[in-house]
């Protein structure tokens, strides 16, 4: 009887006498936005049935976050590395970053360096208990070609005469190059 005093003399087949029966179904979920791998959802009397006639519990959802393509978080605040060339880096330009809403124009100062960081306030993720987002982090990452061509490599030497660094003695061995330089 299960405490419960009585006995059932035929019980059905689907729940055998315990009054509840394992059933699947579907529920829609509305995820609020800002939410993390460390988050809950509870659904209230979406649970197990209750013993002897008492009402359902809850239901609780572990969320699992899949990690962005483009974007690393921290919180509410987003990171990404955008690559520029030497010559944005040098110069300055105007380069479009990818953000959750689409693009934004960011200006690239003259005289970037690699690894400075730009900061697109209000351009993170929304704030899961409040009002207003994370902000966006953007670090320079200058990437160095691994292959010129002739003419390239002119120009890049005619840079780097006119900026004081010596040119390369491609005759010399790199030992050679180091004893002269501290000659």
């Amino acid at each position: 009887c299960r405490g419960a005093g009585t006995t059932i003399s035929k019980p059905c087949t689907q729940c055998r006498g315990a009054g509840r029966e394992r059933i699947t179904r579907t529920i829609a979920v509305k995820i609020p936005p800002g939410v993390n791998g460390e988050s809950q959802i509870r659904l209230n009397g979406e649970g197990e049935p209750g013993f002897n006639g008492g009402p359902p519990g809850d239901l609780y959802l572990a969320l699992d976050i899949k990690e962005h393509p483009v974007f690393t978080r921290d919180d509410d605040d987003l990171f990404y590395s955008m690559p520029i060339s030497v010559a944005q880096a040098a110069l300055g330009d105007d380069v479009e970053i990818p953000t959750l809403e689409g693009t934004h124009t960011l200006k690239i100062p003259a005289g970037t360096q690699p690894g400075q960081v730009f900061r697109l306030k209000g351009q993170g993720v929304a704030h899961l208990r409040g009002h207003g987002r994370g902000d966006e982090i953007v670090m320079a990452n200058v990437v160095i070609p691994k292959s010129l061509t002739q003419e390239q490599k002119d120009l890049f030497g005619e840079l780097g005469g006119s900026l004081g660094i010596p040119a390369h003695d491609t005759d010399k061995g790199f030992f050679d190059r180091v004893r002269d330089a501290f000659r």
